[in-house]
This record gives structure tokens, sequence and C-alpha cells, in this order.
């Protein structure tokens, strides 16, 4: 027998919704943890710089700040449930990037450095809104919950939903106090990874048990001073930097690199800085060379002056040496592939200047 929608009863319309039944809260409030905005509790916004530099700054830069790569929300909890509710902030057409690194966010459970893949979800195309649930199959046993933010676009409401008989508590400490903070190009933002938590600031950060704060903008990360003033401000375990991308001649490169180097170390004399020329080497080795050399002569200017907690890593043996050139989608930007292989090789010596 056909029952119209009109004349179903309203309790059953609301369970057949399996929606219906979760508890939704504020991701942005506690006991819910925001990682990766080093001014969220100033400004209330989530972007990557602080509000009142924005004016100063181009408007293609000023567009990506806004947008979330390196944020993630951590919570704790034995729901087998995990939903989303989110706003984005643009509709994102890349022409080699999927909207699951654009516009998604995809869910991590477990603990530590045990914390594995589960699902993702993104937005429709040229939707601005996701109502979704992400998981619904979860053990029931109460575990550490991480959801990263879009690489390529904005959040400006954020929503959790649980089951309604579950509870929800704050993340364990991290085993680092203070984040590591990342400066770089488009690579660094997340360029072309098919997921957020695929970029290799990511990988890293899990393995590390550490947030992450993300600097990289795309095409607009060219060393300004005023920039580097900012990151300075923030608290870190480790700085990683790796723009010489985006540096539009030599003459810019080597103009900004040890200036950029110096205004971090005069903020933080004692933390690790790791310096790293482009792993995108094999399109034009020649030029590649310059760009490398300029970078050597930094980390050995720096070594000379007595940092002795200042580090180089050559791209060009990121991609490793079987399969390079399975390593990009277009010959600059790393995919999966290409990201596991610059985490594998950062992540020595990252670990160990931390250890120090």
């Amino acid at each position: 027998m056909h029952i119209a929608s009109g004349q179903l009863d309203k309790n059953f319309r609301k369970t057949a919704d399996p929606k219906a039944a979760l508890n939704y809260y504020n991701a942005l409030e506690t006991p819910f943890r925001l990682c990766g905005f080093a001014w969220y509790e100033r400004d209330k916004v989530l972007w990557r710089l602080p509000r009142e530099l924005m004016p100063q700054l181009a408007d293609n830069l000023q567009t990506l700040a806004k947008c979330t790569s390196g944020g993630a929300i951590r919570f704790r909890t034995n729901s087998k449930t995990v939903a989303l509710r989110a706003k984005l902030v643009y509709t994102v057409d890349n022409t080699n990037m999927p909207r699951s690194a654009t516009s998604g966010f995809d869910l991590y459970v477990g603990d530590g450095r045990r914390m594995v893949f589960k699902k993702m979800t993104a937005a429709a195309e040229k939707e601005l809104e996701i109502d979704t649930i992400i998981i619904n199959y979860l053990s029931g046993e109460t575990q550490e919950c991480l959801i990263n933010l879009p690489l390529r676009n904005g959040v400006t409401m954020l929503e959790i939903g649980l089951d309604a008989d579950a509870h929800v508590e704050p993340p364990a400490p991290f085993a680092l106090q203070n984040p590591v903070v990342f400066y770089g190009s488009s690579i660094t933002q997340g360029a072309c990874a098919s997921r957020p938590g695929n970029a290799y600031t990511a990988h890293l950060s899990r393995w590390l048990n550490a947030e992450q704060i993300n600097f990289g903008f795309s095409g607009h990360a060219r060393g300004e001073i005023e920039v580097a003033q900012r990151i300075a401000e923030c608290a870190m375990s480790a700085f990683v930097y790796d723009y010489d991308h985006n540096a539009r001649s030599l003459e810019e490169l080597e103009s900004t690199y040890e200036p950029f180097y110096r205004t971090i170390r005069d903020k933080h004399p004692a933390i690790p800085v790791i310096m790293i020329s482009r792993p995108d080497f094999d399109d034009c080795p020649e030029w590649n060379i310059k760009r490398r050399d300029i970078i050597r002569t930094a980390f050995n200017n720096a070594r000379a002056s007595g940092d002795e907690n200042v580090y180089f890593i050559d791209g060009e043996t990121l991609f490793g040496t079987k399969d390079r050139d399975a390593c990009t989608v277009d010959a600059t930007h790393p995919n999966d592939l290409g990201f596991i292989r610059i985490a594998e090789g950062v992540y020595p010596m990252l670990k160990q200047s931390l250890c120090r």
C-alpha cells in the first residue's frame, strides 16, 4: 500500500533519516580541539594569517590565506557514527586537484602515529554546504578522531554529528608541546594530493603526533618579510620551509631566503630550522641546480655563523631513484606517491632534530 509523504507519521519520518538520530556539536568549541590556526582565538576566523595583516597582502594571497590547509579538528568519542555539516567559502574548479582535496574532509581514527584513514567527504560540484554522514560503522570503543580540513577552500561553519548516546571528550595531548610550522609553495599547501591527509605536511604531523601550522600559499609565498615576522610570532617546535618554487627569479630567491631564516631564528633561537629545495627537480635541472645552490649557500652561511640546529635537504633526493616520473601530476606538483616519498625523506631529519 502506497502512503503519500504528507500522510507519513512525523516520528517515523524523523527516524527514517539517520542524521536525525545524531547530536550535532560546534566543532570550534570544547571539547573539540581546533588545530592549525595560530590566530583563531583572537580573530575567530579560520584564516591562516592574522586579520590585521590581510589588507597589506595581494588579493590572491588573501584568498589563499582563507584556505584551511593544515587545519584539523580532534576529539575522542565512542560514537559509531561521525557526521559533518560545513559551510565553505569558494566553489573551486581546479584542473589538477579533485574536489576530495580542494573541498574535502578526511577522517582518521586511532592514537598517535597509529592513526589510520577511514573515510572522506567533499562538497558536490558548485555547492558550498555539506551535510552528510562520513562513517557509521566505527567500533564503538572510545578512540581519537582527526578530521582534516580542505586544502584549497575556506570554512565558515563546522559541526560534528555523533550518536545521541555517545560521549565526546577532549583529545589526548600531542607528543610535541608546540606545532611544527611549514612555509612554502603550492606543494606545501598540498597540491596535488587526492585528499587533505595525503599532503606531506599531514603525514609528518601524524607520524610525529604533532600539530601542524601550514603556511603554504600556491604561487604566493615569496619570502615576504612581513609574513616572516608574523609567522615568527607563532609558538613552534620546528620550522620547515621550501618556497623556492614561488621566487620569480634567482635574484628574488637570493634576496629573501636568508632574511626569512634570520627573522625566524631571531625569535626562535633554539628550534630546528629545515631548508628544503624543490623536489620536482628533473623538469629543468640546470635551473633547479642554481636555485638549490642559493638555498645551500644560505644553509652554509647559517652553519658558519654558529647555528648548529639548521639543516638542509636536497629536494632532488626526495622522489627517490625509481619511477620518479610517477611522483607528480603535471611534472611539478606531487601526487600521493610523491607526497609520501617527500614525507619519508623529510621525517628522519625532522625527527632527529627534534630529539637533540
